[in-house]
C-alpha cells in the first residue's frame, strides 16, 4: 500500500514536472525545434570535433538558455548564449570560454532558426570586425544541422541529434 502511495506520489511529480516545462516553454513555438538536450558530431577550421548543447526555458518561460561544449583534438571550447523578446523581436546573446560575445538578431521560419550577429550589415563592405551566422536546420529525424560562418565563410558544420 506504501509503495502504492509513493509511486502515485511520484507520478504526479513527475506530471507537475512536464507541465510547469511545457508551460514555460510555450512563449517560445517558433524555437521549438531547438528545445531539449543533443549531441553532434562536426567538422571546420578548428578540425573534427563532438560536443553537446541544450535549449531550456528558464525564468519562467521569459528566455532561453542555450549551454554547450565541443571537444576537438587538444582543446575545449564552452559556451552560454542567452535568447530573449525585445519588444517585437528576437535576440541572443551569447559568451564563450575564450572571451568573445556575440550579439545575434534571431530570425526562425519553424524549420530554420537564423541568429545574425549585429554588424551583419558589413558582410559585404570593409570590414573592421568579423561577422558570424550561425544557423539549425531541422532534419528528419530528430536531427538538426548546425552551421556557423565568419564572414560568409562556413567555420563549422555538422549534424546533431536530440539526445534520448
Amino acid at each position: 500500500m506504501i509503495l502504492r502511495f509513493a509511486i502515485g506520489l511520484l507520478w504526479v511529480a513527475l506530471c507537475a514536472q512536464q507541465r510547469v516545462s511545457a508551460a514555460a516553454g510555450a512563449g517560445w513555438t517558433d524555437m521549438k525545434m531547438l528545445m531539449g538536450d543533443w549531441t553532434g558530431e562536426g567538422s571546420g577550421k578548428p578540425g573534427t570535433g563532438t560536443g553537446e548543447f541544450s535549449f531550456v526555458p528558464e525564468l519562467q518561460g521569459k528566455i532561453l538558455v542555450r549551454h554547450s561544449f565541443a571537444d576537438y583534438p587538444g582543446a575545449r571550447h564552452d559556451d552560454l548564449m542567452i535568447v530573449y523578446r525585445q519588444d517585437d523581436a528576437t535576440r541572443a546573446d551569447y559568451y564563450d570560454s575564450e572571451g568573445h560575445v556575440i550579439h545575434y538578431a534571431v530570425q526562425s521560419d519553424h524549420q530554420r532558426i537564423v541568429f545574425m550577429s549585429d554588424n551583419a550589415s558589413q558582410w559585404f563592405k570593409s570590414q573592421r570586425s568579423p561577422c558570424y551566422r550561425l544557423t539549425y536546420t531541422s532534419l528528419p529525424d530528430e536531427k538538426l544541422r548546425v552551421q556557423f560562418e565568419i564572414d560568409n565563410k562556413t567555420y563549422l558544420d555538422g549534424i546533431c541529434r536530440r539526445k534520448r
